[in-house]
């Protein structure tokens, strides 16, 4: 939850981008996790995320992570969401 933390605390421009960002993957894996396509909108809207801030943001955490393991607490939802729609 602390890379989560540190992404979305971003202000400004770099804010607005990275919550819309973080609209569009809760969308998309919601989609996804129910075995549905996530539609033309929002398939178009998570390229242009990931263009814009996944790509970077997978770099900065190693560009091949697979798998987040949670101890201690379970991982919270919108966090996983964010991470897997990344």
């Amino acid at each position: 939850e602390k890379v989560y933390d540190k992404v979305i605390s971003q202000t400004g421009v770099k804010g607005k981008l990275v919550a819309w960002a973080a609209g569009v993957a809760s969308r998309w894996t919601e989609a996804r996790l129910a075995g549905r396509s996530p539609g033309l909108g929002t398939s178009v809207q998570h390229a242009i995320a990931d263009r814009l801030v996944f790509k970077k943001l997978r770099g900065r955490i190693g560009g091949k992570l697979r798998f987040f393991i949670s101890g201690g607490a379970p991982l919270a939802h919108h966090v996983a969401r964010f991470f897997y729609g990344a």
